[in-house]
Parts: C-alpha cells; structure tokens; sequence
C-alpha cells in the first residue's frame, strides 16, 4: 500500500514538473518570437495538428498572423477521417479540404512558432535545425490540463471527444495569447 502511494505522488510530482517546464518554454518562446508564422505539429498531421491549425487561422484572420500545420509522418496528402470531419463541424472547425503535409527543414524555418502536441513532437523536432527557441506546447496555456495532448488516432469515440474539446481549448487559449503578444 505504501510503495503504491509513494509511486502514486512520484508519477504526480514528474507531471508537475514536465507541466511546469512545458509551460516555461511556451511562455518564454513565445515572449522572444520576432515574427508571425506559426507551424502546428503532431504526429500525422490529421487529428490534432490541422484542428488546432485551422481553429487558430479562423480566430486569427483579421492580424498579421500566418499558420501552417505539418507532421511527421512519410505519408502525405491523407485527409482526416469522416468521424473527425464531422466532430470538428460540430466546434466550428471545417477540416473538408485539409491533407496531410510533412515537416521538412524549409518549413520549420519558416516558422518562427511552432506548436507541439507532446513529447514525441519535441523529441522528433530536434531532428530540425533551429527549432528549438520556437516550440510552444499546445497544452499549457491550459490550466490544470497536461501539457501533452494524446494522438486520438485508434481511441474510442468517446475518448476522441474528449480530445477534440482539449483541443478547442488550446486553440482558442493560444489564440488568445497570439494576439496579445
């Protein structure tokens, strides 16, 4: 009972952590940014990345802001799934025309911000030269929520939900923060 406890508060003390330290380099990156293209990321780029991607382009349509989403994987030109399609609607989100795009090193030089999902995307990223003062991680401008935002790739329905309204958040929050900078 003790060791579970014990593990319990240690697993809850590293999320703390990874939070806080996500948070920091969010804010200081962002902070630093001298321009305003954004590039939003995560693994596919036909969940995550082209939601929070287009919800930012919506709320960001009347300023100077410009915003790409890419990911990681080899494939390119998929189109999101018809469930998300239609989950994305129901937020305001039109995902109808988005094909999946692969970061490449022109692109992350274009960005001057680049918004991760989660510690994969960090770690992926590194492959990038001079990325590393541009990552801002799409969780934390969250309170209370984790920095990392799951892939919903394979998840349930319900779970997918539960993704996507994590995401609105984050989307509208980092919008926020966008046009204050």
């Amino acid at each position: 009972m003790i060791v579970r406890i014990a593990r319990s508060l240690q697993r809850r003390w590293r999320h703390r952590r990874y939070r806080r330290q996500a948070v920091e380099e969010s804010r200081r990156n962002l902070a630093a940014a001298s321009g305003r293209n954004v590039l939003v990321m995560c693994y596919g780029n036909i969940y995550r990345s082209p939601y929070i991607g287009e919800k930012l382009r919506s709320r960001l349509l009347e300023s100077e802001w410009k915003v790409r989403s890419a990911g990681f994987h080899d494939r390119v030109g998929r189109p999101c799934s018809s469930n998300h399609i239609a989950m994305a609607a129901e937020f305001g989100v039109d995902l109808t025309q988005h094909r999946s795009a692969r970061i490449d090193q022109s692109l992350a030089d274009w960005a001057d911000l680049i918004v991760i999902m989660d510690g994969f995307n960090r770690d992926a990223l590194r492959a990038y030269a001079a990325t590393d003062n541009k990552v801002i991680w799409a969780g934390a401008f969250n309170e209370d929520e984790q920095a990392d935002i799951d892939d919903p790739y394979g998840r349930s329905p319900a779970r997918i939900r539960q993704i996507v309204e994590q995401l609105d958040r984050s989307a509208e929050t980092l919008a926020a923060a966008l046009l204050g900078r």
